[in-house]
């Protein structure tokens, strides 16, 4: 048995292609093993051997790597080449010797199933049909000539599941049918005992880049990661030439591809303007989306994932300016009701007020102008926002002149869009009205929760969606102090946040919809100014029936969980141990969670910069997935506008068992990367 060695060919979005044919003849195929055609798959072609390498016939095996997806191996795609050749054909044996010559006879039908037979010794004789007789037995079996000690067999098997070659695989071997070991000699298997040589083509799945977009050193920044469904996944990039505008990812095979270049402007240094499509919401099996061009500014779009179905549903705000560009409407907050999307978005007769659509031009309507006048020439704009589902109805806050910001509400009409609670009744000494500024708008049962101020401050309200069931549940920090509690989280029958109380700093809090109470003081103690230290947990994530979120003690801002009690409330992991060289401790400062199956992955940064991380809940199950960026420079680091303003929300995308990202390495820009990505070992043994 020949030493083992180990090539391994890294093979991006492409999977493991098994036995095919070399060449165009039909009779030579051999069952395929997975796809074929794809650039950097497996290859293990057969063919008929030549006459010179084996006279009486026999087949050659190359094995390599596919790198063009032509479906065949040239010259230096192969790296290894075998020729089975057949056993020659045993002599011929002698002839007998010649039979004693007979006479000829004649046979003639006399009728009635009897005939005459005349042969020429003179024989004359009449026969008739007998019954039939009874079948004979079996005969013996030829002998197989095939099946020898010098014949060569090939097999193929699955690889171990030791190797976990979850994306496919084969083994292919060889040998003498020569009952080597414990084998049988001559038996047409080739045993284990007999294999001579074998070659594993094991695939995996690994993390790494999907594709360069922005070839080089350069970034494509890929950012608002949305699904379409579930096998096209669309975000925004740039190439490089065509500005950020709109992409693709086919999951099923791999590829990336531009939708449309929505602005085709170029600037005078031959660079393409972006289109900046950004907020993707499906409705109607489509991704509806603010983009803007040359004519239009930011408008209403739609995409169904082609060129031609990329198109603006409506050009709300149509005036343009002197040069011609378009001043744009700018929706936003797009949010699914009743069948229709809803969103607020500006024109010159009523500035920012709530809009819907049905997907269609005309049906892309303004719902109602809230805060209607146009002083000094600018219409008002109530400027809705926050939109949460809540009792068949859309709750949102708006401005009016007579309320300030407050809660409101619809139900799609126009009559059916009205306050709900003047929160803060207050008014300045000009008469201008104070504001409750709702926030946070959260459903937990049967109550609509959120922050808003009155004298108390800033505190804990809910709402059952009419004026006399919207009440402030808990005056947190007492007096006309605030707590500012956000992040409303639910789990279970509880709803958790963060607040201060004016005693324990900004601290884990939790309502049942009545009262509030402290969960832990995570970080106690006081500051070298006397104020008491904050935890700040923020990023609260439900995973595995509990919270994990990030905090801040001693140990700097690391990753902590919570089942709702004390003393479940403890840190996960110290992944970024020890102090700077102020004397403060380190901190990972772990944010955008989301779950693949039973794994959590999120951002965080350690003593490989920030990189990707994952968790099953336990200390030693939290671990660096990848250090992208060689050294402590930053693979996972912010690089784009979703990243720094919006909670990176978009920078980690998880559907089914996919993940996506945008991450560098160093030697190219921040690229799409994701978690399916194949790799191809060959063993030879």
């Amino acid at each position: 048995m020949n030493k083992s060695f180990l090539f391994v060919i890294m093979m991006v979005a492409a999977s493991f292609t098994g036995c095919i044919d070399g060449s165009d003849d039909s009779d030579d195929l051999v069952e395929p093993v997975g796809e074929v055609n794809v650039p950097g798959n497996a290859l293990v072609l057969t063919k008929t051997a030549s006459q010179d390498d084996c006279p009486s016939g026999g087949i050659t095996l190359d094995v390599g790597v596919d790198e063009d997806g032509d479906g065949k191996l040239n010259s230096t795609e192969k790296f290894n080449t075998s020729t089975i050749c057949n056993g020659a054909d045993g002599e011929n044996g002698k002839d007998g010797n010649n039979g004693v010559d007979g006479s000829s006879c004649s046979a003639f039908d006399s009728g009635n199933g009897t005939y005459t037979v005349s042969c020429t010794d003179g024989t004359n004789f009449t026969v008739s049909d007998g019954q039939q007789g009874p079948v004979g037995e079996k005969g013996d079996s030829g002998e197989d000539v095939t099946r020898s000690n010098t014949t060569v067999l090939t097999r193929i098997d699955d690889p171990a599941d030791s190797l976990n070659c979850e994306a496919g695989g084969r083994v292919i071997s060889h040998g003498l049918d020569n009952g080597d070991g414990n084998g049988i000699e001559s038996n047409g298997l080739l045993e284990e005992s007999e294999i001579d040589s074998s070659t594993t083509l094991c695939t995996t799945l690994s993390i790494g880049m999907m594709l360069d977009i922005n070839l080089g050193a350069d970034s494509s920044n890929p950012s608002s990661i949305t699904a379409l469904n579930d096998d096209q996944i669309i975000f925004t990039a740039n190439d490089g030439s065509k500005g950020t505008e709109l992409w693709m990812v086919t999951l099923s095979s791999g590829t990336v591809e531009l939708v449309k270049d929505i602005d085709t402007r170029t600037d005078s240094n031959g660079n393409g303007y972006s289109s900046s499509p950004y907020e993707f919401t499906l409705f109607k099996d489509e991704l509806y989306f603010r983009a803007s061009d040359a004519n239009h500014g930011q408008e209403l779009w739609k995409t169904d994932g082609t060129r031609d179905g990329t198109v603006m549903v409506k050009d709300i705000d149509a005036r343009t300016y002197s040069n011609g560009n378009g001043y744009g409407s700018s929706p936003n907050g797009f949010t699914l009701f009743n069948d229709e999307l809803y969103f607020s978005a500006y024109d010159a007769d009523n500035g920012t007020e709530l809009w819907k659509t049905d997907g269609t031009e005309d049906g892309t309507v303004l719902v109602k102008d809230i805060y209607p006048g146009s002083p000094n020439g600018y219409p008002q704009s109530s400027s809705p926002y926050d939109f949460t589902l809540f009792n068949d109805e859309l709750y949102f806050r708006a401005s009016d002149a007579d309320h300030g910001t407050e809660l409101w509400k619809t139900d799609g009409t126009e009559d059916g869009t009205v306050l709900v609670k003047d929160i803060d009744p207050r008014e300045y000494s000009s008469g201008s009205p104070y504001s409750g500024s709702p926030y946070g708008l959260t459903v937990m049962g049967d109550s609509l929760y959120f922050a808003a101020y009155d004298s108390s401050g800033q505190e804990l309200w809910k709402s059952d969606g009419t004026r006399i069931g919207t009440t402030r549940i808990a005056d947190i920090n007492e007096g006309e102090s605030s707590s500012y509690p956000s992040g409303f989280t639910v789990l279970g029958d509880y709803m958790y946040f963060r607040a201060d109380d004016g005693e324990s700093g900004t601290e884990l809090w939790k309502t049942s919809g009545t009262g509030a109470s402290l969960l832990k003081d995570i970080f106690p103690g006081e500051t070298s100014n006397g104020y008491p230290n904050s935890s700040s947990p923020s990023n609260l994530y439900v995973f595995n029936n509990h919270i994990l979120f990030s905090a801040q003690d001693v140990n700097g801002t690391e990753l902590w969980k919570t089942d709702g009690t004390e003393d479940g409330t403890y840190m996960v992991k110290d992944i970024n141990p020890g102090n700077n060289t102020n004397g403060y401790a380190l901190s990972s400062s772990p944010s955008t969670f989301v779950t693949v199956g039973d794994i959590m992955y999120f951002t965080a940064t350690g003593q490989f910069g920030r990189e990707l991380y994952s968790s099953d809940g336990s200390t030693t199950g939290t671990q660096l997935v990848n250090d992208f960026n060689y050294g402590s420079a930053d693979g996972l680091g912010c690089n784009s506008y979703d990243c720094y303003y919006y909670n990176s929300g978009s920078s980690l995308f998880a559907l089914d068992g996919y993940l996506l990202f945008q991450a560098q390495d160093g030697y190219f820009g921040y690229e799409l990367y994701f978690n399916q990505l194949r790799e191809t070992n060959v063993y030879y043994n």
